[in-house]
C-alpha cells in the first residue's frame, strides 16, 4: 500500500524510563513491555556507535502509516522527550524530516531528498520570487526569502542526558472525570489522554504529564 513505507525515530535511551513511551511502543509493535525495555521488537534497530551519543536509539518501521510512528512521537513530545524522525516517502508522499526539543510548541517539519537534505520546490520559490519582484525595500524580500526555510536552530540541539533534566512525568490526581476534563481543556494540544493511568471509570483519576504542562 502506497501509505505505508519507512519511518523511523530517533530519541535518547532514558524515554524507556517513562510510561507512557512504553505503553506507545507496545501499542505500535504490538510487543510485551520487557521486548521494549529490551529492545528486542520486530522492527529495526539502531544504537549510536560514537561513544558520546551511544544512548541515543533509532527505531525504525518499514511499513509505518505514512512513513511516521505518530503515537510514539507525540508520547514524546507530550513527556517531554526530544527526538528526531523521518521518512523515507513514497510515490507522491515526499521524504520527511521532523524534530522537537523542549520549549518548541509543536514539532519542526522539513520535506527532504532522499539523502535527507532538505530542498524548496519549484513552485515555492517562484511564487516567492514573484512576490517580492516589485518590492523595493530589501528588509522585506530578505524576510520572505528566509521565510522559505523553516527555522531549525531547535533541531541542532543534540539528544543528549543534558535534555532530561526533570524528565519523568509529574503525577497529577483528580477526584472526578469533570475536574479532569476542566483542567485537560485548556491544555488539549499538550496533554494527550494517553497520560490517564487509571482504569476507566475509576476514581480517584491519575494523570501522568510533563512538568511544564502543570502550569
Amino acid at each position: 500500500m502506497s501509505d505505508r513505507f519507512y519511518g523511523s525515530v530517533r530519541f535518547h535511551r532514558l524515554a524507556l524510563t517513562i510510561e507512557p513511551v512504553v505503553q506507545a511502543l507496545m501499542q505500535e509493535f504490538e510487543a510485551e513491555r520487557a521486548e521494549v525495555i529490551d529492545l528486542d521488537l520486530p522492527c529495526d534497530i539502531w544504537i549510536d556507535d560514537d561513544p558520546s551519543t551511544s544512548e541515543i536509539i533509532m527505531i525504525g518501521d518499514p511499513s509505518a502509516n505514512m512513513g511516521e510512528l505518530k503515537r510514539v512521537e507525540e508520547v514524546l513530545m507530550a513527556c517531554g522527550v526530544a527526538y528526531d524522525a523521518g521518512s523515507e516517502g513514497k510515490y507522491e508522499y515526499p521524504p520527511e524530516a521532523r524534530w522537537w526539543r523542549p520549549g518548541m510548541k509543536e514539532s519542526g517539519y522539513q520535506i527532504t531528498n532522499p539523502d535527507g537534505q532538505p530542498y524548496l520546490t519549484h513552485m515555492e520559490l517562484q511564487e516567492t520570487l514573484e512576490s517580492v519582484s516589485k518590492e523595493s525595500d530589501p528588509s522585506v524580500v530578505r524576510e520572505r526569502m528566509w521565510a522559505l526555510i523553516p527555522p531549525t536552530e531547535m533541531k541542532e540541539q543534540p539528544l543528549t542526558n543534558a535534555m532530561y533534566e526533570g524528565k519523568k512525568p509529574v503525577e497529577i490526581t483528580f477526584g472526578s472525570q469533570a475536574e479532569l476534563d476542566a483542567w485537560l481543556a485548556p491544555r488539549q494540544t499538550e496533554v494527550a489522554p494517553y497520560g490517564v493511568v487509571s482504569p476507566e471509570g475509576v476514581t480517584p483519576i491519575k494523570l501522568l504529564c510533563h512538568k511544564t504542562h502543570i502550569e
